[in-house]
């Protein structure tokens, strides 16, 4: 039937350029999820993937 959907944060929505067409369901009790950060102690850590640590812990802030 071409229905579907998915699971977008606020922002993505919002920069949705025709909103007339999503149907947002907001849920009486929110959802959270703990993110937990795994990484290896003896081994050393490429830049790139520093970056990409440090970008994502200042979004969660």
């Amino acid at each position: 039937m071409g229905l579907g959907f998915t699971v977008l944060p606020a922002h993505a929505v919002a920069a949705f350029p025709s909103l007339e067409k999503v149907k947002i369901h907001y849920l009486e009790i929110p959802v959270t999820e703990t993110l937990y950060l795994g990484v290896h102690l003896n081994k050393s850590m490429p830049s790139r993937v520093n970056t990409v640590i440090v970008a994502a812990k200042q979004c969660l802030l």
